[in-house]
Order: C-alpha cells, then sequence, then structure tokens
C-alpha cells in the first residue's frame, strides 16, 4: 500500500487560487464545449441529455458515506499515525463501492435493451452502464488525493479531462451529434481514469472489513443523505421540468443549469479544500477559531464576491444567448432567476462543511427533505399556474434560500462560543445581496434611456456595476476584518 504525502501546507486563499486556476481552465475552454452541445443539438436531444447527466450524479452517491468518512477520516487518523486503519477503509470502501456500482451498471444496461425507449434513449442507458463504473473509480482517486490534499494532481486530471471533452467534441458532436457527445464523454473519462491510475499507484485491495464497513456507514450514511438531500434540492427542477413540460422545455431550462454551473465554479473549489483542513483541526482548534475561520470568513467573502460574477451572467444573458444560440432563447429568464438563487446556494455549503465537521449532519438532514418538498411543491404550483420555465427556476431559488438559512440558523444555535467577531460579520454578510437586486433593478430600468444598441448598453451596465460593487468592497473590507481585499484574490 502506498501512503502520499500531504502537500506542504501553503495558506488557504493560495491554495484557493492555484485549484481554481484549473477548475477555470476547464470553466473557460469548456465554454466553448458547453455551448456547442445545445448548438448542434435540437431542444429534444439537449433535454434528453440534461435527463442522462443525473444519473452520474445520484450514482455518485451509492457508496452510501463511506467514501465522504474515507475522505474526511483519512486526514482525521493519518495525523495520528494509524496508517493500518487508513489502509482498511481504502480497501473496504474500494471493493464495497464498486460492487454496488456495477449492480446498477447491469440495471442501466438491461434498459438500453428495452424496445419502448427509443434508439438516442437506449444508446443513453448503454453508455451510462459503462459511465457508472468509470465515474466511481474516479471520484475514488480524487476522493484519496483531496483527503491528503494533493490538489495538483487533482488540478491536471482536470486539465486533462477539460482537454479531451474539448477535443473529441468539436469533431464527434459535429458529425454524430448525440451520440457523438456519448462517445465524447465516456472517452473522457476513460483517460482520465488511465491518467489517476498511473499517476497514483494505489495498490487496490478486493476484500473488505464488514466491520469497518459498518462504522464507516454510520458515520458517513448521515453526510450521504445530507449531501443527496442537497442534491435533490438543487436538481428536482429539472424532473419537474420535463415530466410537466417535455423534453423540449427541459432543452431551454438546460440554459439555467449551464449558468448554475458556471456562478458555482469558486464556491465548490472553495469547499473542497477547506472539508479536509477542518476536519484535521475541529478537534484542536478553539470554538472561535473555527467560527472565524471556517464560517464567518467563508461566509462573509463568498457574499461579498459572488455579486462579481451574478451580475454580469445576470446582465449579459439576455444578450449573449439569442445571439449565440438563438433556439434557446425561452430559457434566458429562467436563468437570469437561477443565477440570482446561486448566491444562496454558494452560501449554504460553507456551514453545511462545519455541520458535518462537528458531526451534526443526521440531525441537519431531518429537515432537508422539507426543503426539497417545499421547492417541488412551489415549483410545481408556479408552473401550472402558467409561468413555465420562470416559474421552475423561481421555485428552485425560493429552495436555495430556505437551504442556506435552514443550515445555517441550525449550526448558529448550537455554537456556543461565537467570538468577538460574529454580530459584526453577520450584518456585514446581509449587505451584498440587496445591494446587488437594487443595482440590478436600477440599472436595468435605466439602461434603454441613453442606449439603443443592446451589446454596447450590456457592456456598460456590466461596467457600472462592477464599478459600484467595487467600491462598495473596498468600503466593506475597512468594516470587516475577515473579509479579504478584492486586490488579494
Amino acid at each position: 500500500m502506498i501512503f502520499m504525502k500531504q502537500e506542504k501546507h501553503k495558506p488557504l486563499a493560495s491554495v484557493i487560487v492555484q485549484y481554481s486556476s484549473s477548475r477555470f481552465f476547464r470553466l473557460i475552454l469548456g465554454v466553448v464545449t458547453v455551448f456547442l452541445r445545445p448548438k448542434l443539438l435540437t431542444p429534444e436531444q439537449y433535454g434528453i441529455w440534461t435527463l442522462f447527466e443525473l444519473i452520474p450524479r445520484y450514482a455518485s452517491y451509492l457508496h452510501l458515506g463511506t467514501r465522504d468518512t474515507m475522505r474526511f477520516f483519512i486526514p482525521f487518523y493519518s495525523s495520528r499515525n494509524d496508517h493500518d486503519k487508513t489502509a482498511t477503509i481504502k480497501g473496504s470502501v474500494f471493493t464495497s463501492s464498486l460492487l454496488v456500482n456495477i449492480l446498477l451498471s447491469c440495471v442501466l444496461a438491461i434498459l438500453s435493451l428495452k424496445k419502448g425507449f427509443s434508439i438516442e434513449v437506449r444508446a443513453g442507458f448503454a453508455v451510462m452502464s459503462l459511465v457508472v463504473i468509470l465515474l466511481f473509480l474516479m471520484e475514488y482517486y480524487i476522493a484519496l488525493l483531496r483527503a491528503y490534499e494533493q490538489f495538483s494532481l487533482i488540478a491536471a486530471s482536470t486539465y486533462l479531462n477539460t482537454a479531451s471533452l474539448f477535443v473529441l467534441t468539436v469533431p464527434l458532436l459535429y458529425f454524430l451529434r448525440l451520440y457523438g457527445l456519448y462517445i465524447t464523454i465516456l472517452s473522457a473519462y476513460i483517460i482520465t481514469v488511465v491518467f489517476l491510475r498511473m499517476k497514483y499507484n494505489y495498490c487496490i485491495t478486493y476484500k473488505p472489513d464488514f466491520n469497518t464497513l459498518k462504522e464507516l456507514f454510520v458515520k458517513g450514511a448521515p453526510i450521504m443523505i445530507s449531501d443527496f438531500s442537497i442534491q435533490l434540492i438543487t436538481t428536482s427542477d429539472r424532473v419537474i421540468v420535463s415530466s410537466l413540460m417535455g423534453s423540449r422545455e427541459l432543452g431551454y431550462y438546460g440554459i439555467a443549469i449551464l449558468a448554475v454551473s458556471f456562478l458555482m465554479q469558486i464556491p465548490g473549489t472553495a469547499r473542497e479544500i477547506m472539508e479536509p483542513r477542518l476536519m484535521r483541526i475541529v478537534e484542536n482548534s478553539s470554538s472561535e477559531k473555527v467560527v472565524n475561520d471556517y464560517l464567518l470568513k467563508p461566509l462573509i467573502n463568498t457574499a461579498y464576491l459572488m455579486p462579481f460574477i451574478i451580475g454580469p451572467v445576470f446582465i449579459l444573458t439576455p444578450v449573449i444567448i439569442p445571439w449565440i444560440l438563438p433556439r434557446y432563447v425561452n430559457g434566458v429568464v429562467s436563468a437570469q432567476i437561477l443565477s440570482i438563487g446561486v448566491y444562496f446556494l454558494s452560501l449554504a455549503y460553507v456551514p453545511r462543511s462545519v455541520i458535518v465537521a462537528n458531526n451534526l449532519q443526521l440531525k441537519a438532514a431531518a429537515f432537508l427533505p422539507f426543503i426539497l418538498i417545499i421547492n417541488v411543491v412551489v415549483s410545481v404550483l408556479l408552473v401550472k399556474q402558467g409561468l413555465g420555465l420562470p416559474g421552475a427556476a423561481a421555485g428552485s431559488s425560493m429552495a436555495f434560500f430556505v437551504l442556506f438559512l435552514a443550515l445555517f440558523l441550525f449550526l448558529s444555535r448550537r455554537i456556543k462560543d461565537k467570538g468577538n467577531e460574529w454580530k459584526n460579520h453577520i450584518i456585514g454578510m446581509c449587505l451584498p445581496f440587496p445591494l446587488m437586486g437594487f443595482l440590478l433593478g436600477m440599472l436595468y430600468s435605466i439602461s434603454p434611456v441613453f442606449i439603443e444598441n443592446r451589446f454596447l448598453c450590456a457592456l456598460v451596465i456590466v461596467s457600472i456595476f462592477l464599478t459600484a460593487m467595487y467600491f462598495f468592497h473596498i468600503w466593506a473590507c475597512r468594516r470587516y476584518r475577515l473579509l479579504n481585499s478584492i486586490r488579494k484574490i
């Protein structure tokens, strides 16, 4: 068994920037790839793909929490030099998860043979039967790398996966359309898994230890239940749109889903890096330090950073989509609405990490199904009231707000020593969103008055918006100690 050494600990902000570079490479290069999909696929085909994307996302939870336990507790046991325990955890998680994913793969393969589906759908099931196995292997390796804070190798795999998708997408999607997309996704997973296997020479043991698995499940199932509940909250909108409005409308709604993926890059990166560190220090650090470093600081920095990303997306979407993807203009308003909701979704992941580190996830998971119900009920009602795709987006955005509020209040009630920074920074955290909303509303209302050209108007609005938020950020940095200067980002 080979144990990887942890990288030398760098400042958290530095690691996030370094790791984010690979994600932004994927984001920037992926812009072409992402826009080619709806560009070259019909809305119906793009709707089919949007649903198939849910299979690997949901399959990621088949480890039943054991992989989460591995990722969080390898740093815990490694810091105590208990290498036998970490080795047993690795082997048990790999073998048990592989068996469950093989079972799902067989089910999907059987569905691909069912005659009631179209050829495109049957081919999708066949490809997904292979993807779930490859995805399991990739996520298992990446979970190990995250546990050991080997973010450089994760970044390298991200670069490779992104480049593979880009190079293969252009010819295959152009000539084979949806079938080309299937081949591209499958090939990119194969390339990435082979790369990780070559770079991380991990000796796999196939004999699980059932006592260890039981321990992992007991500790990890609450994490899995919590994460899966949040996953359902964030993806239920596409199931609602598909069931109530059909594949074509889901294809239009896919533009809103792309906006969410774009906007969640930085919050997602920060969460992946902070969680292993938080698990390692939570027991030996004061409550005030944990609150300041892993709750207040990420919250207030996320609250002040997200408007710089959300604002331009909100403003530019109505201009760019009709120009690049004219067939998908029906999804523009829903993309704008959902982009506003992402503000609260990005904040919600901060208290979630602290909840997991303090082993409170099972208690937190108790109220998450109610948020899912709120999401489904409100979205369905709004859609049936004739609001269509914007109604589904509004229901999800409201659910994101409720999710953040519920997780934050749940955690804050259980923090005994909040420290001296608490009240001041919570007040500061509440300021960016209303200002963002006010600026967007005001600029939208006055923009047609002084500029007629839509593209020039959008650029001017973005410039004014970013300038105003920049000076507001400078003002806030003087009042809130934990808020990083934007010059350091």
